[in-house]
């Protein structure tokens, strides 16, 4: 009976829709770009070693009109509250602050947006 239950349950949960994806995009403008790309993988190393579900991807636009040129840092999370829990974790965790100064140091933020996922 319990096992029934419990199988139940599983398929239940299972049927319901997952959470929207999260993507956050910030547009940068640095004068160093190997400088700020080090930093961005040294952070990249840290967030990994602190667990945190996130990964910074930096990419150059092409094709994007007055905006070519320009770079994004792209962060992927599963969920809002995904992304609210990292975001508590860099805020109180003196490693990661530590790392976000460096990080406003070679580059200044041109803006910062969420898109989520339509499902």
């Amino acid at each position: 009976m319990i096992r029934s239950l419990l199988v139940a349950a599983a398929l239940l949960v299972a049927a319901l829709p997952a959470q929207a994806g999260v993507l956050r995009m910030v547009e940068v403008q640095t004068d160093d770009l190997r400088a700020y790309l080090k930093v961005i993988e040294d952070g990249n190393v840290l967030m990994k070693a602190k667990g945190l579900p996130m990964h910074l991807r930096t990419v150059r636009a092409r094709f994007a009109g007055d905006k070519a040129g320009r770079l994004v840092v792209l962060v992927e999370y599963a969920s809002l509250a995904e992304l609210a829990q990292s975001d508590a974790t860099m805020k109180k965790d003196p490693e990661l602050k530590a790392w976000f100064e460096s990080l406003t140091k070679v580059r200044k933020v041109l803006s910062d947006s969420l898109y989520e996922d339509l499902q």
